[in-house]
């Protein structure tokens, strides 16, 4: 298990990498509405009898939540938006930032090791929360064409699961918790 914490820069390059995989992979439906009558082509997804989808990217979503946030806080500087609801705006856009999260957090982790290590791996609780919430309140969730979200959700579990490992391979054994022996004593 050594191997885990001797190669903590390979293995977290190779998540940073399938890291932006799977944002360039999709992650919501653009729902159009399209009558049975008429077909879905490519890349166009019949979703239900009267909806297609174009499947969307993480990084459109994440530019798309960005753009938003921008145009919604300009919109309340200048006085041309309400002020009823702008909070809960602010909220969903935030939110849908969580998953860039990780990035960040992990190319710091690349190069200066332990530290934040407490904010990455809650970083990466946050974005797979998100992840999650995203796959749900998209319709239908567990289409086979938003492999982007589902392959980002697995890998922040098996990052989650290394990280944990890392740290308790890396405690000395005077770190460890109450064992038999110092009951003993």
């Amino acid at each position: 298990m050594s191997w885990i914490n001797k190669r903590k820069r390979v293995w977290r390059t190779a998540v940073l990498l399938l890291l932006m995989i799977t944002l360039i992979g999709p992650w919501t439906f653009d729902r159009i509405w399209m009558p049975t009558e008429y077909i879905c082509s490519f890349p166009n997804i019949r979703l239900d009898e009267n909806f297609c989808g174009l499947p969307q990217s993480g990084v459109w979503l994440l530019t798309w939540a960005i753009d938003s946030f921008i145009s919604l806080a300009t919109g309340f500087v200048m006085g041309q938006s309400r002020s009823s609801g702008i909070a809960r705006e602010i909220v969903f856009f935030l939110l849908l930032l969580f998953p860039a999260l990780p990035f960040f957090t992990t190319l710091i982790l690349i190069q200066r090791e332990n530290r934040h290590l407490k904010f990455h791996v809650l970083a990466w609780v946050l974005a797979i929360g998100v992840g999650l919430w995203l796959s749900h309140v998209s319709s239908p969730w567990t289409h086979p064409a938003l492999w982007g979200v589902w392959l980002y959700i697995g890998l922040g579990v098996c990052v989650l699961v290394l990280e944990r490992l890392a740290f308790a391979v890396s405690r000395k054994p005077s770190q460890v918790r109450c064992s038999a022996w110092q009951k003993r004593i």
